[in-house]
Order: C-alpha cells, then structure tokens, then sequence
C-alpha cells in the first residue's frame, strides 16, 4: 500500500512510502511503517512543497517511467534517524521555439 502524508498547517511538502499498513474498517486508524516513514518525509522533512520518496517507491517507479521526472538522491536525518531518499523534479520545459524559426 501507499502511504502519502503532508505537513499538517501549510503543507511544507510531501512524502511517499510503500509498505503494509494496519487498516480498521469504519474508522480513521491506519498503523505501519509505510504511514511512519510518509509522515516523517512529508511533515519532518520535506519543505517548499517538495515531493519525497523512499527507495521503495523510487523503486517501484525508477526511470524509464515515462514521466519525465528526476529523483535526487538525499541522505537526511532527523529525531536520530537517517532517511535515503529521493526528492522528485521535473526538468524544465524545453524553450519554444519562435514562429517562423527552423526546427
């Protein structure tokens, strides 16, 4: 299962994990690891709304994913923990070109 967890005021950024999660039907109680970890990259973590990942998810989307995304790989530590993850970007979109120039 994916976890997403985001700051809870302003959303600073967010954060992403793959794992099993513990789900109590008709309530809002979701437990594990995937949720520790999302809630830790997303709220701890990630600032100026950006989008954290796991390995794991990296992973499960690494290139060629056909997303044009880049994943820039962090080491960061927080609460006596250190976290390998994977900020996501986009590149910046290719200029256009102007009317009437050859492509």
């Amino acid at each position: 299962m994916l976890a997403v967890c985001a700051g809870a005021d302003a959303v600073s950024g967010f954060g992403l994990h793959l794992g099993d999660l513990l789900l109590i039907p008709e309530t809002d109680v979701h437990w594990g690891d995937a949720v520790n970890t999302a809630s830790k990259l997303g709220q701890d973590i990630a600032t100026d709304q950006n989008i954290l990942i796991s390995a794991a998810v990296q992973q499960a989307i690494r290139e060629p994913n056909g997303l044009g995304l880049e994943m820039e790989p962090l080491t960061v530590s927080r609460s006596n923990v250190s976290f390998q993850c994977f900020r996501i970007s986009r590149p910046p979109p290719e200029p256009l070109e102007a009317a009437g120039e050859p492509a």
